[in-house]
């Protein structure tokens, strides 16, 4: 029968009501049809209910599954294909975390040193300074994107061991962040809730992670490692610095300040892991050079008098000393009126110490400042380029 006669005869019997098949059997057909659709749906249910009663227990039931899963998650926020190189060297969660040449060389001088930073990072609106520059700072937001270039195309560092203010350990021991795939830790409060839905996908290494512990033990610092997320310390500024994972490719793993306000106890956890400067490891320290949130309002449209002066004064011990003449000045400079002015806590100003002394015989460089309301903007770099 052609399409146009089987046309006309359904139409046919739709307008007759009547069937040129028997009835019964379009009964049977249709009461099968019921049964069968029935069972699938009944079969679906079933399923989806195990599947909801077992998500408790997915890490027991599926682990690789669900690790990979979790994995492959964040690699595609970080638009990482993941069978791309730098997906493959960096293994399951439940594996080696990075490239086995990446595990041979840790430890391993390459005859080059990285340079040490030390970035201000301001809040989350930092992030936004390109676009409303009320919340942030514009030519700290330009700048950290300059460095951000000249680590992915001149440094070009194998894995990064971040610093950030927002986590210090106890008073004679820090700790250091082992996590392979690590959550972002939304520390701050009060803003607008897309901010809190930011994402900076990463990934860890535990070889790394433990290069830095026996690094660290070895200079009678001690250390453990813990799992952790990474704080807006770190993922704020790399955000801006990294605008795309992809750009970095490199594990980052964050280590804690001490829990105290000790200069010279944070000058020698930088010395401590300067050597790992010459396996190709980059060293980055964040914090601000000024940082008083108390006193925001106050000098809103103008500047603290403070501010000026203790940014200027870091900057002059930071870039003109070095060794132990600098480690005395910056040791003296923590104990003046206005370091307690501008860093009524001392968390935001310790991060640079550190980098000081990861770059101890090395001047360093400021390579932006803006100095506006309670806060400083100083961004540094220690040490040369390597490919300058």
């Amino acid at each position: 029968m052609t399409d146009q006669g089987l046309t006309a005869a359904i139409e046919n019997r739709v307008s007759s009501g009547k069937s040129s098949v028997s009835d019964r059997p379009a009964q049977q057909s249709s009461t099968t049809s019921n049964k069968l659709l029935t069972f699938i749906v009944a079969t679906a249910l079933v399923s989806i209910a195990s599947v909801i009663l077992a998500l408790p227990y997915r890490n027991l039931l599926f682990p690789s599954v669900f690790h990979a899963s979790k994995r492959s998650i964040a690699l595609s926020v970080a638009g990482l294909n993941p069978t791309s190189p730098i997906v493959v060297a960096t293994a399951m969660l439940d594996e080696k975390p990075v490239s086995a040449k990446l595990d041979a060389d840790i430890g391993a001088p390459t005859g080059n040193r990285t340079p040490v930073y030390f970035f201000s990072h301001g809040g989350p609106t930092f992030m936004y300074s390109d676009r409303d520059e009320d919340g942030g700072d514009l030519g700290a937001f330009k700048m950290l994107r300059k460095i951000g270039k000249e680590i992915v195309e001149k440094v070009r560092p194998k894995a990064v061991v971040v610093f950030s203010a927002h986590w210090q350990a106890s008073e004679d021991q820090v700790e250091v962040n082992t996590s392979e795939i690590s959550d972002l830790i939304y520390d701050f409060y009060g803003f607008p809730s897309f901010m809190y839905e930011e994402q900076f996908p990463n990934v860890g290494s535990r070889a790394v992670a433990q290069r830095v512990i026996d690094q660290l033990q070895s200079k009678g610092i001690k250390a453990k490692g813990v799992s952790r997320g990474i704080d807006h310390g770190v993922w704020v500024p790399f955000k801006i610095t990294f605008p795309e994972f992809q750009a970095l490719k490199v594990p980052i793993v964050q280590v804690s300040l001490f829990g105290t306000d000790n200069p010279n106890q944070h000058v020698a956890l930088g010395k401590a892991l300067a050597p790992l400067r010459d396996e190709n490891i980059l060293i980055i320290c964040s914090g601000m050079t000024v940082h008083n949130l108390r006193e925001m309002g106050k000098y809103w449209g103008s500047v603290a008098p403070y501010s000026k002066r203790f940014d200027d004064t870091l900057e002059r011990a930071i870039s003109t000393q070095v060794g132990t003449a600098r480690e005395d000045a910056l040791a003296n400079l923590i104990e003046t009126n206005d370091a307690n002015k501008s860093h009524p806590t001392k968390e935001h100003l310790l991060p640079i110490y550190i980098a000081a002394g990861a770059a101890y015989n090395e001047k360093g460089e400021r390579l932006y400042t803006n100095q506006t309301s309670s806060l400083a903007w100083g961004e540094y770099r220690f040490g040369s380029l390597i490919n300058a």
